[in-house]
């Protein structure tokens, strides 16, 4: 699912990852919860950076406060993990007519 999610840019899907990854934490599965999970795991990896705000999971949110220059330490922390990289190949490429092929 976040393969797919990622490659076709599905921004339902992402709604419903952040979702996820509050019930696998353990908590309850909503916006908020699932907000509170990503924050502790980018404090623990030093990715996050004050005034930071995580509102929604496809980041059409008004409210989303990231930084440009944040989100790419995180691609680039996620570079150097094995399981992180198999979903950064799976991110959309312009132009690439077959969203859901393999990646070149």
């Amino acid at each position: 699912m976040v393969g797919l999610t990622l490659k076709n840019s599905d921004n339902d899907g992402a709604e419903h990852l952040l979702r996820l990854i509050a019930v696998a934490a353990g908590r309850p599965g909503s916006f908020a919860e699932g907000a509170k999970v990503v924050r502790q795991r980018l404090k623990a990896l030093k990715l996050w950076s004050d005034g930071m705000r995580i509102s929604d999971g496809s980041g059409l949110s008004r409210d989303n406060r990231v930084a440009p220059a944040t989100l790419t330490r995180i691609v680039n922390r996620a570079l150097t993990l094995p399981a992180a990289r198999v979903l950064l190949d799976r991110l959309p490429v312009a132009g690439d007519r077959d969203p859901v092929g393999p990646v070149r």
